[in-house]
C-alpha cells in the first residue's frame, strides 16, 4: 500500500486541472523577408525533418512531488486552521463537514458522536455537496458500514458496494444503490488516557459513480479527521466549560441573593435588641444585683460582635457581586490618619502594647472613600494587634515615596507571630484562617481567634477598588507588614472588585 504522504500527493494532484508543469510554447514573430537582391543565409540550426516528433520536455519528478507534498500540506493546514477557529460545537459540525464534503469530492456526507452511555452513535450534522443541511429523517445510509467503523476502530472505503464480498449483499445497501462509501472514525486523545477515543464518525457516499474514492482519498479522509477530532474534542470541552461557568454564575447570584435576605433579615431582631439596651442603660442599675448588670454587659458585647459579623458578610457580598460601592472624596491625609489612629490605640493599650503612629511633615490630599479606607486600617491593625504578644508593638506609618509620586503608601507594622511565606496570597482569600494562627499563645495567655477570615479580603477588595495594591512581607516568629497604595488622584473608571476580590487583577 502506498504510504500516506504519497497519498496525499495523489489527492493534491488529483484536484488540479492540469499536471504542475505544463510548459506553454512561445509565440515567435514572422521574420522580415529578405531584400530583392540578398540572399538569405542558410540557418546553422539544423532543420527536422517534416516528420519528426517534437523533443520531449524535461521534467523534474523531484521538484513536482516536492511541490505536490507542500500543495498537500497547505490544504490540509488550511483545513486545520479553518475548524479550530470555531468554538461552537455546532458550528464546527457544519463546517468540518462541508469541507470534507468538499476535498473529498463526496455527493452528500453525515457526522455521528458516540454516545458512550446508550452504546450507540447519535445523528449530528448531514449536508449535501452544495452545502445543503439535510434532517435525519431524509438521510439515510448504511448501517452496515457504520457498525464495522464503530466495532473495528479502523476506516473502511469501498469503491464499488456491488462487488464488496462482505457489505455488498447488505439491505440497506441495495435499498439506498449505494455505489462507493467512505467512513473514518473521529479519535481524539482526552483526559489522562495514552489511548485515543472514538469521539464519532464521519460518512460520505455516492451514489451514482463507483470507484469514486480509492486508498489515497479514504487516508486523506482520515487525515482531515483527525484534525476535526481535535477540534472537535476542544470544542466539546469549551461548550462544558461555558455550560459550567454559566451555572457558577447562577448559583453565585443566588448566593449573594440569599446572603444578602438573611443579613437584612437579621437586622431587624438586632436593632430592636440595641433599642430596648439604649432604654436600659438609662436606667440607674447602681442598686441591681452585680449578675444582672454583667448580664447586660454581655449583651451588649453580644450585640457588637454580631453586628460586625453582619457588616463583614455584608461587605464581602457587596465586593463578590461587584456592588461595592464608592464615594470618593478629597481627605486631608494626614489628619485623617490621626482620627482613625487614635479610635484604635485602646485596643492596644488593654494588651500593654506599644501603638506608634510615624506620619511626615505634611502628607497630600487623597481622593477615597473615608468609611471604607478606616476599615482597611481597622482590620489591619486590629489583626495585628490580635497576633502579636502583650508588650509587644504595633506600628502604623504612612509616606510618599518622592514630591512628585502619585500614590501614598501605608503600612501596619507588628512583632506578633509572623507569617509563612507559602501562606502570603492564601490569606488574601475570603474565608481562610491559617491553622498556625487559629490560636496562639502570649505569656499564660491563649487567644483563639474569633474572626471569619473576611478581613483582608475584605481590605483587598477595597483597595483595589480604589486602584491601589496589598501585599505583605513577614517572617515566622518575627512579625509582619502590610502595605496597601492608594492613588492620590484615581481615575473615575473603577476595576471591578470581584475580580479583585479572586485574584484576577494584578498581583502586588
Amino acid at each position: 500500500m502506498a504510504s500516506k504522504d504519497d497519498n496525499l500527493v495523489g489527492k493534491f494532484l488529483g484536484k488540479l486541472n492540469k499536471p504542475l508543469f505544463d510548459k506553454k510554447e512561445e509565440k515567435v514573430p514572422p521574420e522580415a523577408p529578405p531584400a530583392k537582391d540578398e540572399t538569405p543565409e542558410p540557418s546553422s540550426a539544423a532543420t527536422p525533418p517534416p516528420n519528426a516528433e517534437p523533443a520531449p520536455v524535461d521534467s523534474n519528478p523531484a521538484n513536482e512531488h516536492e511541490t505536490a507534498v507542500t500543495g498537500a500540506a497547505e490544504l490540509l493546514l488550511e483545513f486545520t486552521n479553518m475548524i479550530n477557529s470555531y468554538l461552537n460545537y455546532d458550528d464546527l459540525l457544519q463546517e468540518a463537514l462541508r469541507l470534507m464534503i468538499k476535498l473529498t469530492g463526496a455527493r452528500r456526507g453525515l457526522i455521528m458522536t458516540y454516545d458512550y452511555n446508550v452504546g450507540r452513535p447519535n445523528f449530528e450534522v448531514a449536508q449535501d455537496k452544495q452545502g445543503n443541511s439535510i434532517a435525519e429523517k431524509d438521510f439515510r445510509f448504511s448501517t452496515s458500514v457504520v457498525e464495522r467503523v464503530i466495532e473495528s476502530y479502523e476506516p473502511v472505503v469501498i469503491t464499488d458496494m456491488e462487488k464488496d464480498e462482505e457489505l455488498g449483499g447488505a439491505h440497506s445497501v441495495r435499498m439506498l444503490q449505494i455505489q462507493s462509501v467512505m467512513c473514518v472514525p473521529l479519535k481524539a486523545v482526552v483526559a489522562d488516557s495514552d489511548k485515543p477515543e472514538l469521539l464519532g464518525l464521519v460518512y460520505v457516499d455516492n451514489n451514482s459513480v463507483t470507484k469514486i474514492f480509492e486508498q489515497k482519498d479514504m487516508e486523506f479522509l482520515m487525515a482531515l479527521a483527525n484534525q476535526a477530532g481535535i477540534a472537535l474534542h476542544n470544542a466539546r470541552v469549551y461548550s462544558q466549560l461555558k455550560k459550567a461557568h454559566q451555572e457558577l454564575l447562577e448559583l453565585d447570584r443566588m448566593k449573594n441573593d440569599f446572603v444578602t435576605i438573611t443579613t437584612h433579615e437579621l437586622h431587624t431582631p438586632l436593632t430592636a435588641i440595641v433599642g430596648y439596651l439604649d432604654l436600659i442603660e438609662m436606667i440607674d442599675l447602681s442598686a441591681a444585683p452585680k449578675i444582672l448588670q454583667e448580664g447586660i454587659e454581655i449583651i451588649k458585647e453580644s450585640v457588637n460582635t454580631l453586628s460586625e459579623k453582619i457588616r463583614e458578610i455584608t461587605q464581602i457580598t457587596q465586593i463578590d457581586s461587584n456592588r461595592l460601592e464608592l464615594k470618593l472624596q478629597p481627605v486631608p491625609l494626614k489628619d485623617f490618619m490621626r482620627t482613625v489612629c487614635r479610635q484604635l490605640a485602646p485596643f492596644a493599650k488593654r494588651r500593654q502594647q506599644n501603638f506608634v503612629l510615624q506620619l511626615p511633615k505634611s502628607l497630600p490630599i487623597v481622593r477615597l472613600d473615608q468609611d471604607k479606607i478606616t476599615i482597611v486600617i481597622t482590620n489591619l491593625v486590629m489583626n495585628a494587634i490580635r497576633f502579636t504578644p502583650d508588650e509587644g508593638q504595633i506600628t502604623v506609618r504612612a509616606m510618599t515615596n518622592s514630591q512628585d509620586s502619585d500614590e501614598v503608601v501605608i503600612s501596619i507594622s507588628d512583632t506578633g507571630i509572623g507569617i509563612a511565606e507559602k501562606d502570603f496570597d492564601r490569606i488574601f482569600q475570603p474565608f481562610v484562617e491559617l491553622g498556625d494562627v487559629l490560636s496562639h499563645r502570649s505569656g499564660t495567655i491563649e487567644f483563639l481567634s474569633s474572626g471569619q477570615g473576611l478581613g483582608l479580603a475584605i481590605a483587598k477588595g477595597i483597595v483595589e477598588s480604589h486602584q491601589g495594591r496589598i501585599w505583605v512581607e513577614s517572617e515566622v516568629k518575627k512579625g509582619s507588614t502590610f502595605y496597601f497604595t492608594l492613588p492620590i488622584n484615581p481615575v473615575t473608571t473603577m476595576i471591578d472588585a470581584k475580580s479583585v476580590l479572586y485574584g484576577l487583577s494584578r498581583s502586588a
